[in-house]
């Protein structure tokens, strides 16, 4: 076996081993760092050391525990340098000041927690979808930002994906005393931060659907009224890149009713899931009337209306044009002018048809019109004999004596001969065609 050869048997081999891990993987970094986009690189990093050590690898735990322990170590080494992820409010208190509208962080001020989309760690296991979503909820993975590294990793490990302190322990390279430690902590701290998590409805209840329909209604028509209907009356309201947020229905529903619903079509919204989440991914109009990608809104359902919104808005330097959503006028007028081409086609189709026919007819019947045989006089030759029928005419003969030939031919011949007998039906004639 050639060397190429064995190292392509052990790529394949690396593959069915860690590809069904993949999207867990890509779950857990971000619950460590808290950025769709930063877990997708550092799983891809993951991958890429595990395929490098992968000939090392002697199976003393499982491939799923080895792969952790690449991970987690990936995710520690990245969140080092830099500074954790929050939302608005993991700034500050809610806005109580004067009416205006709410300030923006500066460019780079603040690193922002990234919502996940559900299709990116989709399962089919539906057990494993329900314990996804629960530790993926947004206030989860915005608490889990405030512990520090190791003690976020500790409890994620022990608490979300079940390792043992042993297994904690060797993952981490640090003692099972410090594993239990660290977890003690991390819980107390996480008490502090959320010590009454909300009792969310899962995204498939019909009670979450009917909120984020109602939600998304609500903006697709400008009615401020039907919000009231949708949120809780402590709910919150924040987004990013703003720093100010709201709390109390009241001060949610007069923010967005003053300064973001606008006029009735202005907005767009499609339902989609995220963070375990109902979630809507937002179109805005422009001033050229154009629908443009706006950013992406996450609401948290409870059994008595929606505790939370958060929104995470484009940046309008770096919203491609690619994700530009035709309003429903535009979508109206494209599937008129499809259907108008179908029937342009279907005419013309009919048309050449036609022509098609039109000229074959005319081939058929270009010669002489069909003319009664009784009384034609035609010359006589030996060998070929016919008998006139009633109805026949010169083109009906022509075809059944001489098929191989051209009819018009054999026409002209039948009119140009002469010197024959008068022609009627019953005659048995011998004709002159050649």
């Amino acid at each position: 076996m050639t060397a190429d050869v064995r190292e392509s048997a052990s790529q394949d081999r690396f593959a069915a081993e860690t590809e069904p891990f993949r999207r867990e993987l890509l779950a857990h970094c971000y619950r460590m760092v808290g950025s769709a986009q930063d877990a997708e690189d550092l799983v891809q990093e993951t991958y890429l050391r595990a395929w490098r050590s992968y000939a090392g690898f002697q199976g003393r735990s499982s491939i799923r525990s080895w792969l952790y322990k690449i991970a987690t170590n990936v995710c520690l080494t990245a969140l080092e340098p830099r500074r954790n992820r929050v939302l608005p409010s993991g700034l500050t208190g809610p806005y109580d000041g004067p009416d205006r509208p709410p300030a923006q962080a500066a460019p780079g001020e603040v690193s922002w927690l990234e919502p996940l989309p559900d299709q990116w760690i989709a399962a089919d296991d539906p057990a494993i979808v329900v314990v996804a979503r629960e530790s993926l909820r947004l206030a989860l993975i915005a608490s889990l930002q405030h512990l520090p590294a190791r003690q976020r990793a500790i409890l994620l490990l022990r608490e979300v994906l079940a390792f043992s302190a042993a297994e904690t322990a060797e993952i981490l390279g640090t003692s099972t005393a410090a594993v239990k430690s660290g977890l003690q902590r991390a819980r107390a701290r996480l008490d502090e931060v959320e010590p009454e998590p909300d009792l969310l409805l899962e995204p498939t209840d019909e009670r979450a659907r009917a909120l984020l329909e109602s939600y998304i209604a609500a903006f697709e028509r400008s009615d401020a009224r039907l919000l009231e209907q949708v949120l809780r009356t402590d709910a919150t309201l924040e987004a990013t890149p703003f720093r100010d947020w709201q709390a109390g229905r009241v001060r949610c529903i007069h923010l967005l009713d003053a300064y973001v619903l606008g006029a009735p079509g202005d907005w767009q919204m499609i339902a989609t899931t995220a963070n375990g989440q109902p979630a809507a991914a937002v179109y805005h109009r422009d001033a050229d009337s154009t629908l443009r990608a706006h950013g992406i809104v996450v609401l948290a359902p409870t059994a008595s209306g929606v505790a939370h919104v958060i929104e995470w808005a484009d940046e309008p330097a770096t919203r491609p044009r690619a994700r530009q959503l035709p309003d429903r006028a535009t979508r109206v007028r494209r599937r008129r002018l499809v259907a108008l081409v179908a029937l342009l086609a279907v005419v013309v189709l009919a048309t050449v048809l036609a022509v098609q026919v039109v000229s074959w007819v005319a081939d058929v019947e270009g010669s002489p019109s069909p003319e009664p045989l009784d009384g034609t006089r035609v010359g006589l030759v030996s060998g070929q004999e016919y008998v006139v029928q009633p109805g026949d005419t010169l083109w009906s003969i022509a075809t059944e004596i001489a098929p191989d030939r051209d009819p018009r031919a054999v026409v002209d011949a039948l009119r140009e001969a002469n010197g024959g007998p008068e022609l009627e039906v019953g005659d048995r004639l011998i004709l002159d065609i050649d």
